[in-house]
């Protein structure tokens, strides 16, 4: 969108310019990718702090972004001088069909288009404020804006309701219905009978239970049986009966795996997972709340890898504790991370091999032998690279173990050397 004071319409010879005129040009430029992205933050992040649901949610909020940024799209590329043509994207779909499988109601959808449409007025309020005088009267250009989009709003709104009971009669019917009533129980911590929970579920709550949670960044037609197969696949790998699954959005199945009596770890090693799939992976504890505790663990993973962007296809909570622990990057942690590492927090290909060795050298008991075997090197390759990190770092190694191991686990998820628009500031 312009600046506030940039004139949006193209300005004929003779200084007037129609409404109809003006919004092909406004279309041009809104569409641009920068100021789509402009809209779309105003406005999510309207709805998000309006609607808690939303906004401690990861993947709803990675939702929301797609179905907003389609919409705007979708309404821009419709519009004409004199009214629009509606589409309903897929995205927008997408996001009321994972408000069902989350087990929120009505209200939460409902909610997000009653704070959108305020959001659109004062967002147009916001820009018609800059017209110059070649452009049309502010006023009629706020009216027909606001009209045409208030109008696309209620049309959308009565079409994603449909969507929103179908997908509820679909995944919360009969026994479906009692399943994920069970579920959210367990994961609320209400007290459950486990035999009977046993039997609802279908599923050996008894056992060892390992949560996962797997999804992907952008949902296809194909995503959703590709990742209860994945989920099926792991299970597999670890020799465990066939998972409990649950379809919770567009793009995330969650997934429990009850471990074979007897499997009380997950390896190290990443399990087999496809390619654009990530895997967050909690820790495997028994029983009930084994249940909770693994999802709960698994969320917070997930989290972290969403704020952290990328592919990551296998995440374990043991290795990312701290960093979960920490809620995943923060002005705060960035400074301390910065004054623990010094120079050594930043450069290119080879400081970050520094920083991996003096990792695996804190993680291996500052063993040379032990490191040295770890990153497949010879002994005094090892000792070099320890001596040239030190020359980088504010103070010896042994002397701040602890700070400088979570410090390293930080920076080899964030970047801190470079500005970060996804962090969070300090509370």
């Amino acid at each position: 969108m312009p600046d506030e004071g940039t004139p949006a319409g193209a300005v004929p010879e003779d200084g007037s310019t129609t409404v109809k005129d003006w919004v092909a040009a406004y279309v041009v430029t809104a569409r641009e990718a920068e100021h789509v992205q402009e809209f779309v933050t105003f406005v999510d992040e309207r709805i998000s702090g309006g609607i808690p649901e939303i906004h401690r949610d990861p993947a709803l909020m990675e939702d929301l972004h797609q179905s907003t940024r389609s919409q705007w799209i979708g309404f821009l590329g419709g519009l004409s001088g004199d009214g629009y043509t509606f589409t309903l994207t897929p995205q927008a779909i997408a996001l009321a069909q994972s408000i069902v499988r989350r087990g929120l109601d009505l209200t939460v959808l409902l909610n997000v288009y009653r704070i959108a449409s305020q959001a659109l007025w004062d967002f147009f309020t916001r820009f018609v404020a800059g017209l110059g005088p070649g452009d049309p009267p502010r006023d009629e250009v706020l009216v027909h804006l606001y009209g045409l989009s208030s109008a696309w709003v209620e049309e959308m709104t009565e079409r994603l309701i449909e969507v929103f009971y179908a997908e509820r009669g679909q995944f919360f019917d009969g026994a479906a219905a009692r399943r994920r009533e069970l579920i959210d129980a367990i994961l609320a911590g209400d007290p459950v009978e486990r035999e009977a929970a046993g039997r609802v579920l279908g599923h050996q709550i008894e056992r060892t239970q390992l949560c996962v949670i797997f999804w992907v960044t952008e949902a296809t037609a194909h995503t959703l049986p590709t990742l209860r197969e994945a989920a099926r696949s792991v299970a597999e790998q670890l020799g465990a009966p066939p998972p409990l699954t649950v379809v919770a959005g567009s793009r995330e199945v969650w997934c429990w795996i009850a471990l074979p009596n007897g499997h009380d770890a997950v390896p190290a090693t990443a399990l087999d997972v496809p390619a654009a799939i990530n895997a967050a992976v909690g820790s495997p504890v028994p029983g009930v709340d084994g249940f909770r505790i693994g999802y709960e663990q698994a969320r917070a993973v997930q989290a972290l890898v969403e704020s952290a962007g990328g592919d990551h296809p296998f995440t374990r909570y043991e290795d990312v504790d701290v960093l979960c622990l920490v809620g995943g990057r923060t002005d705060a942690a960035d400074r301390v991370v910065r004054r623990t590492l010094g120079d050594l927090a930043g450069g290119g290909p080879s400081r970050r091999v520094l920083r991996e060795s003096v990792q695996v050298y804190l993680q291996h008991g500052m063993s040379v032998d032990a490191t040295a075997a770890a990153l497949v090197v010879h002994r005094n390759t090892v000792r070099y690279r320890l001596e040239r990190a030190e020359r980088h770092l504010p103070a010896p190694i042994a002397d701040h173990i602890f700070p400088l191991a979570f410090a390293l686990q930080y920076v080899a998820w964030f970047d801190v050397a470079a500005p970060e628009r996804r962090h969070r500031p300090e509370s």
